[in-house]
């Protein structure tokens, strides 16, 4: 797991292609076609949103990554399970919390703001399960989506 904490770790051309995606980013969920994306975004604090991203960075570092199911046998986790657990240890809220509308849930939030980066990344309007679950998909590209997502929430969200 650590391997993959250090494949994505800080560089210099690391951050600029951050910058760049993040960018991208920005000026697509601005288009009308994708402001679908920017309501889902303002349902939740976009601090919290980055919380429970990080969050779920970190289970997926501690953890490991799998597709195609919610856990691996070796223990690894779908984003979507990664999001749950890093909701599960308090980094946000859970989507099954009773009494809340999941749409206003950092799990949901969480959710489109990994949507804008798949967007940012494919061109496509994809969910970020099925981005997920793509083949070829590697660790180290789902951790580095999580990280930039929440670097957006950061720097590009709703205030």
């Amino acid at each position: 797991m650590i391997d993959m904490l250090v494949a994505v770790g800080y560089s210099p051309v690391a951050e600029a292609e951050q910058t760049v995606r993040l960018a991208e980013a920005a000026r697509l969920v601005g288009e009308l076609p994708y402001r679908w994306l920017e309501i889902g975004l303002r349902r939740a604090p976009a601090a919290a949103a980055a919380r429970h991203l990080d969050g779920a960075a970190d289970v997926l570092a501690r953890e490991g990554w799998t597709q195609n199911q919610m856990r691996a046998r070796d223990g690894g986790v779908c984003l979507a399970k990664a999001l749950m657990r890093a909701a599960e240890l308090g980094h946000g809220d859970h989507p099954d919390r009773p009494g809340m509308d999941f749409r206003a849930t950092t799990y949901y939030v969480a959710g489109r703001y990994l949507d804008v980066m798949v967007l940012a990344r494919t061109g496509s309007p994809k969910w970020y399960l099925g981005w997920n679950d793509a083949p070829g998909r590697t660790a180290v590209e789902v951790l580095e989506l999580v990280r930039d997502a929440a670097e957006f929430a950061r720097v590009h969200g709703p205030r």
